[in-house]
């Protein structure tokens, strides 16, 4: 054996012998050269009775007797491919039965022998190799069983279950394939099923199974549209598994699909659901935000951000009560954990800061949601800012608590009622006055301490001005705590709005019973002193000398000055008060003239000698000239009685007449303007007065004295029924309200409605009938169309497949439609009102009767979510919707509500929340592999690379095709690296999604573009021309813009025209909302007709002559859209084509 020089053959056999594997080094003669140690070792044999021996002499070392002479064939045959063929050749797998025992399994090799090339290119030697494959084999083994299972598995499942021969490109599909999607026929190439797939979704599915193969990965899944044998699509979920060989080569990928075309369906409903209610919780004026069971908050809505700045509630750390005044923070956080941890609903007014450092009024309430085990798996808040309406609340609690105050600090009975008479309130000494606390009720019926006589009266009285909006006042007796009735006054007067609508009535009842009692004591004596001045003179006295001096007066008249001690005094100095009247010179002349004087309602000064000044009265007066016994007049006697009185009421009387006069004239002239019928009646019924009105509607004129007409005029269906009721009326005294037909002057009769209040002396004797006659006839006809209109509404609620409400104004419902009671299984008694309550699941009932009392407060819509109970007692989720019906006035008449089941909704909506959030792990798990992929691939491809040219620079190639197969190696692994640069580059656009947007010079850019790619430029020979004139610069992440032009002027060179020099031209100009960057060429153009639905597909080429991934375009459509803007093509085959990329305006 020639050995290399400088080496001795001692030194190559023990190398020979070092090598770590089971080697074997023959001869072409087939004789045994050298062996391995770890050979030697297996065989236990020494290497004498080895070296020199046919190599076929060891088969029987190793294999068992009965197969030796099969052995030795197929080594005599791979000894001879290899001479022949100079290649190495790989023997059948073997099962050897050296170095081994009996208990153990056999072991499996693969032998390889290769040869090893003189100078010449003749096989100098041969080696051997055995490699232990043991486990490789038999995990083929186990595969194959596998396999032959998987088989039984397809067939038994629902599924289409496949399995794809990567190897030549063939697909087997069981039964169910045929079932699910209703093929007759299954074709079994592969490319058929790529072909059924949606064209939307080929691109993506064919590059999710390439990247799982050719990553070495083995799981793939995704989900997209398969077409069906009658042309519809179906939505699947489509699995794989992909097997690979001992060597780590794919040859198999097994898989099922799985119809979930319903489920789609139901997860685009929920998505639009889910989507409507997030964009309701953005614009909602109201705070809402959602916690974990520990109270951790996990969401604000906008409307919470905004209100109290987004930076400080983004801001690490930040918690609620941060917002809270400091005096209250710990209080109301220490409330909120007790809740949490009790699990309790939580409801409370507080104050929180805003963005500008203004602490308002909100109402929060927090309310825990529980799963079906009842853990708290969420807890869902809102706040609702009710600042004017708490600040308005408590400058009204402020005012009341002044006002209760005040009255109760004034000594009297102070109360206010309500416009319709209804009493509110009542201050602490009205409660002392009758003792009896009751009367702090709001049912305590005030005529109860009133006594028995003034109860009807003061009742009357009080309702008639509550009716007609009249001042009141009343004296009568109410009883005392002392046990006694006492006399008191009652006034009242009403607080009107602008529009002199009554709002509310403030009354005081005043003790006046010592007045009263005096005022009768001073009416008994006057009754006596007019029973004793009927036979004599009241008031008299008797005066003396030329000095007129007081010698007697009687008691009557010393009263009538104080009981000033008079007698003795000149009249002057007794009477000072009549100095200046008169009174004293008619005396001096009667006794001077000796003539008598007498006058009727003579003024004069009086004094009784109170602290008042001294008050004028009227007297009848007689002076007469005393005579001595010779007849001359010594004094005058004066005689008075005192008609005060009488004058008073003389003049009262007469101001009254005219007062009397001026109300009637008034009440005329009042009458003639209001657009109403006015009368007047005498108490037995008679007609004394008709306004104009009354004449020129009915065309009659009329004179006092004469028939009024009104039977004339009054419709024949009424009359019996109108004389009843006036009758009655005239006889009882009570109120007149009546509606009745009275014909016009065009002889049409219009509907009226007639009053009539009947006018009371003190006596409580009827004086005067006074009334109206209205014009309601077009209020009728309303009435007739709303009973008709309504008659529809039940109609039509009845109709419809949903469950209609209705609702006084105050809240009250007062109709539910028949699926309502069919739904419940309840009657119409049992839900009006507020009787509803009770199929409302009690988790839900707080949150709706707030939300529902809210609504009725501020007059807005009502709307919310809550579970009813139905018929069969199972409770389902519903959407409950009230609108307000306002009138002319805008005053809320009524309220309609539906109730729409959405049970299915909801429930859809949380299982696609949860499937939601597993789809978006698995898009960020498959975003970091295809990342990770492509960097984990570029240094075995530059390794690969380099060792490549060390085998070019030292190895001898004798093939005469060397130099292509080097140039096609070269060529791959150029492919190889460009695919991967690529896969890394759309890594990197999906992770520079939100990449930080600079201001970026157009025509630079495009410039260190064109130095980039010069060697093209020039080789081409291509024209690059700019137009930037538009717009210069763009707003865009530089990276991101320089990928787009590089790949769509690089793809205008690549796919250039032979026939043409390649003419460029990059431009910009603005759209409505977009700038657009155009770039157009005169290439080869693209068949849009048949690739545009493919444009801009991974790994999608339309030119094969020209090298390329495909991935350019997907690229840029890829990068547009993550920034809201899209691309457009316009081409034409061997005209060009023109890229247009739209960015969206800021």
């Amino acid at each position: 054996m020639q050995l290399p020089s400088g080496y001795a053959e001692t030194d190559y056999r023990l190398i020979f012998q070092s090598l770590p594997g089971y080697f074997i080094l023959i001869s072409p003669q087939h004789t045994i050269l050298a062996v391995s140690n770890r050979f030697k070792q297996a065989l236990a044999l020494p290497e004498q009775d080895l070296i020199n021996q046919p190599v076929t002499a060891i088969c029987s070392y190793f294999y068992p007797d009965a197969e030796t002479t099969t052995y030795y064939q197929e080594w005599e045959y791979s000894l001879n491919q290899v001479l022949s063929q100079r290649q190495p050749h790989t023997m059948a797998v073997q099962s050897l039965a050296f170095n081994q025992t009996d208990a153990q399994e056999p072991s499996y090799w693969q032998g390889i022998n290769s040869p090893v090339l003189s100078a010449s290119g003749e096989v100098a030697y041969i080696i051997y190799e055995a490699r232990d494959i043991t486990q490789e084999y038999l995990l083929a083994l186990q595969t194959k069983k596998t396999e032959e299972r998987f088989a039984a598995i397809a067939l038994a499942t629902n599924d289409a279950v496949w399995d794809w021969d990567l190897r030549n490109n063939t697909v087997i599909w069981n039964e169910s394939y045929k079932t699910l999607f209703g093929f007759t026929q299954i074709d079994t190439n592969a490319a058929s099923w790529h072909d059924f797939i949606h064209p939307e979704d080929q691109e993506r599915v064919y590059q999710g199974i390439t990247q799982v193969i050719e990553s070495g990965g083995k799981f793939w899944s995704d989900e997209y549209r398969f077409q069906c044998a009658d042309g519809s699509y179906s939505e699947i979920m489509d699995r794989g598994y992909v097997l690979h060989d001992e060597a780590g080569v794919p040859y198999r990928m097994v898989g099922s699909m799985q119809d979930i075309t319903l489920y789609k369906k139901t997860e685009q409903q929920l998505k639009e659901t889910s989507d409507f209610f997030q964009f309701l919780a953005d614009t909602v004026p109201a705070f809402i935000w959602t916690s974990h069971p520990d109270g951790t908050t996990d969401y604000r809505n906008a409307y919470y951000l905004n209100f109290v700045s987004r930076s400080l509630a983004s801001r690490p750390g930040f918690h609620w009560s941060e917002l809270l005044p400091p005096e209250e923070r710990e209080t109301i956080a220490a409330e909120w954990q007790s809740n949490l941890a009790a699990g309790l609903y939580f409801e409370k007014e507080l104050r929180i800061r805003n963005a500008a450092g203004e602490y308002r009024w909100v109402l929060a309430r927090a309310n825990p949601k529980q799963d079906a085990e009842g853990n708290i798996v969420k807890w869902l808040g809102t706040a609702t800012d009710i600042h004017s309406q708490k600040m308005t609340q408590l400058a009204l609690e402020e005012s009341y608590q002044r006002f209760k105050f005040l009255a109760d600090m004034v000594p009297a009975l102070i109360w206010t009622s309500n416009p319709d008479g209804t009493t509110d309130y009542r201050n602490q000494n009205y409660y002392q006055y009758i003792g009896d606390e009751s009367a702090n009720r709001p049912d305590f019926d005030w005529t109860i301490p009133l006594h028995p006589d003034d109860r009807t009266e003061t009742y009357t009285r009080w309702m008639q001005s509550a009716s007609t909006g009249q001042p009141f006042e009343i004296e009568h007796r109410l009883w005392h705590y002392s046990g006694e009735y006492r006399w008191l006054i009652s006034r009242a007067t009403p607080m009107r709005n602008q529009n002199g609508q009554v709002l509310k009535w403030f009354g005081t009842s005043t003790d006046i019973h010592e007045q009263k009692l005096f005022q009768q004591e001073l009416q008994d004596r006057e009754t006596w002193l007019q029973r004793l001045l009927a036979d004599a003179p009241v008031m008299f006295c008797v005066l003396r000398g030329p000095e007129l001096v007081c010698t007697f007066l009687n008691p009557q008249m010393e009263r009538l000055y104080g009981n000033r001690a008079l007698v003795g005094l000149p009249a002057r100095n007794a009477w000072p008060e009549i100095a200046n009247q008169g009174f004293l010179e008619e005396i001096n002349t009667v006794y001077n003239t000796g003539q008598s004087f007498a006058a009727n309602e003579y003024p004069l000064n009086i004094n009784t000698g109170s602290a008042a000044p001294f008050t004028t009265g009227y007297f009848n007066i007689s002076v007469q000239p005393l005579r001595d016994v010779n007849q001359q007049v010594e004094g005058v006697l004066c005689f008075s009685v005192e008609v005060t009185g009488q004058v008073i009421a003389k003049n009262q009387a007469e101001a009254l007449a005219a007062k009397l006069q001026h109300e009637t004239e008034k009440f005329k002239l009042l009458s003639e303007a209001v657009p109403q019928l006015v009368w007047t009646s005498r108490p037995d019924g008679i007609i004394d007065y008709l306004n104009q009105q009354w004449i020129n509607y009915t065309g009659i004129p009329w004179q006092e004295g004469q028939d009024s007409g009104l039977l004339e005029v009054l419709h024949p269906d009424d009359y019996t029924f109108t004389m009843q009721h006036w009758l009655d009326r005239l006889s009882t005294g009570q109120p007149l309200e009546l509606e009745y037909r009275l014909r016009n002057a065009a002889g049409q009769y219009r509907w009226h409605l007639a009053r009539g209040l009947a006018l009371k002396d003190v006596a409580g004797n009827i004086v005067k009938w006074c009334g109206t006659c209205t014009d309601i006839h077009d209020q009728k006809d309303i009435q007739r169309k709303l009973q008709e209109s309504n008659e529809r509404f039940r109609f039509l609620a009845e109709a419809i497949p949903q469950k209609v409400w209705t609702a006084k104004p105050n809240g009250e419902v007062d109709y539910f439609n028949q699926q309502w009671l069919q739904y419940t299984g309840l009657k119409m008694e049992e839900l009006t009102e507020w009787g509803w309550q009770r199929v409302m699941h009690p988790d839900d009932l707080p949150h709706t009767l707030q939300a529902w009392k809210n609504s009725l407060a501020t007059a807005t819509d009502f709307q919310t979510e809550n579970r009813l109970r139905r018929a069969d007692g199972t409770y389902r989720w519903q959407l409950t919707r009230g609108l307000p019906m306002h009138n002319q006035w805008g005053l809320i008449t009524m309220w309609v509500g539906t109730i729409t089941d959405i049970h299915d909704q909801k429930t859809a909506q949380e299982n696609l929340q949860e499937a939601n959030s597993e789809l978006k792990r698995i898009n960020e798990d498959l975003d970091r592999f295809v990342y990770t992929a492509s960097h984990d691939l570029k240094l075995p491809i530059i390794n690969m690379g380099g060792l490549f040219e060390e085998i070019i620079k030292s190895g001898a190639f004798t093939d005469p095709d060397h130099a292509k197969l080097v140039q096609l190696f070269y060529k791959s692994l150029d492919q190889i690296n460009t695919t991967i640069t690529d896969l890394s580059e759309i890594a990197k656009v999906q992770k520079n999604i939100h990449a930080e947007k600079e201001k970026i010079d157009l025509a630079a850019l495009t410039e260190e573009i064109c130095l980039s790619i010069q060697d093209q430029i020039q080789s081409s020979g291509a024209q690059i021309n700019t137009d930037f004139a538009a717009v210069p610069h763009l707003e865009f992440s530089k990276a991101n813009l320089r990928s787009i032009l590089y790949n769509l002027i690089s793809n205008a060179i690549k796919y250039r025209s032979p026939e043409l020099v390649p003419a460029v031209l990059v431009k910009t100009s603005i759209g409505p909302d977009h700038v657009i960057l155009s770039v157009q060429d005169n290439g080869l153009g693209i068949n849009l007709d048949l690739h545009k639905e493919k444009l801009f597909q991974m790994f999608k080429r339309f030119h094969s002559h020209v090298p390329g991934t495909g991935l350019g375009l997907y690229m840029i459509n890829r990068i547009m859209q993550n920034n809201n803007g899209h691309v457009e093509v316009e081409s034409k085959i061997k005209e060009g084509s023109t890229f247009r990329v739209y960015f969206r305006k800021p």
